[in-house]
C-alpha cells in the first residue's frame, strides 16, 4: 500500500483546500515533505506580497518548473 500525503492549503479568501498526494516509495520522511512544501508556499506567497509587480500565476507556474527542473538536474549530480 502506498503512502500519501494529507496536505491542506488555506487561500487568502480563507478558503481551505485538501489534497492527498501520492509519495514516491523511497520517500524519507512525510513529514519532512510537508515541512518543504509549506516552506515553498510560504516563501512564494512572502516574493509575490513584496514585489512591486505582481507576477502573473503563468510566471509563477514559469518559475516552479525551471526550478524543479534545476532540482531534478542537482540530484543527478551527486549521483
Amino acid at each position: 500500500m502506498s503512502k500519501t500525503l494529507d496536505y491542506t492549503a488555506l487561500t487568502q479568501s480563507g478558503r481551505r483546500l485538501g489534497f492527498q498526494f501520492p509519495l514516491h516509495e523511497m520517500t524519507g520522511s512525510e513529514d519532512d515533505v510537508a515541512a518543504l512544501l509549506t516552506a515553498v508556499l510560504n516563501a512564494l506567497d512572502r516574493e509575490i506580497r513584496e514585489t512591486d509587480a505582481a507576477p502573473s500565476d503563468g510566471d509563477v507556474l514559469q518559475a516552479l518548473a525551471m526550478a524543479l527542473a534545476i532540482r531534478t538536474r542537482l540530484v543527478d549530480e551527486r549521483g
